[in-house]
């Protein structure tokens, strides 16, 4: 239970710098995107790598959740939870960023269902 909430806080604080920190000029244009990445690296470096650890994090947690609703494990009934509260971070962080929050779950929960049915296929 201990790990779950953490790679639910993991996620949350990743996905919240990675809104602070990507540069999304509006209305959306390629050029400013290019050139706000290109004028500030060090900035665009931190979102990136706060939007690969929260989503590989996600993708982790994603799969947890989804294997203990596949077992229905009697212990674990106070765990379910933690998808609930990961639902209402999505509501909360959909008011900061709304593109960006597409992006980091979209790729968090493909990475899940990648490493779900690789468990699968493997036996693990």
């Amino acid at each position: 239970m201990l790990s779950l909430i953490i790679k639910g806080l993991v996620t949350f604080f990743s996905a919240y710098v990675f809104i602070l920190l990507f540069p999304a000029p509006t209305p959306f244009r390629i050029e400013e995107f290019i050139g706000e990445c290109i004028l500030n690296p060090a900035e665009f470096l931190a979102s990136m790598l706060s939007f690969l650890f929260g989503f590989l994090c996600l993708g982790n947690l994603i799969t947890e959740i989804i294997t203990m609703f596949r077992h229905k494990a009697q212990k674990r009934r106070n765990e379910m939870i933690i998808p609930l509260i990961s639902i209402v971070s999505i509501s909360v962080l959909f008011q900061f960023g709304f593109w960006q929050i597409v992006i980091f779950y979209g790729f968090g929960i493909f990475y899940g269902m990648m490493s779900l049915r690789e468990k699968t296929v493997h036996g693990g």
